[in-house]
């Protein structure tokens, strides 16, 4: 394995590189950072939006000021929205991390999805935003 290694190193004249992180995070454009959020509620409600621009955040929480019952988050860099529009309730999305619930949804019980862009602007602190909320009864 030493020997193979050090064929490399000669054959590729001992130089290596890598690429630096970019000096500025960045994050995909959503129009006006706003969006219209739409559920379509069953017994697992699901959430969609449009423009479909990717959110770091999605929270549901009861209306009635009773707490949250589940929230989503970026799991890759904060300045990352890798959350797509389209999220069946209590299901995880590729990339993001519970970080509350889900508990379960009860019947009569208002609540409220809310979900959220992280904006990096040029030499601003990256700061999350709430992009669109819809409220839903089951």
């Amino acid at each position: 394995m030493r020997l193979i290694v050090a064929a490399v190193l000669l054959v590729s004249d001992n130089t290596f590189s890598c690429q630096a992180p970019p000096t500025d995070p960045v994050v995909t454009v959503c129009p006006g950072d706003a969006v219209s959020v739409h559920v379509a509620t069953s017994q697992t409600p699901f959430y969609t939006w449009s423009p479909a621009c990717g959110m770091a955040l999605l929270t549901v929480f009861e209306e009635s000021g009773g707490g949250v019952v589940w929230t989503v988050y970026s799991r890759n860099s904060a300045a990352d929205n890798p959350i797509s529009s389209g999220v069946r309730y209590g299901r995880t999305p590729m990339n993001a991390s519970a970080l509350d619930g889900p508990t379960d949804l009860q019947s009569g019980v208002a609540y409220q999805v809310q979900v959220s862009r992280m904006i990096c602007d040029r030499g601003e602190p990256c700061r999350l935003v709430p992009a669109g909320e819809a409220r839903f009864q089951l």
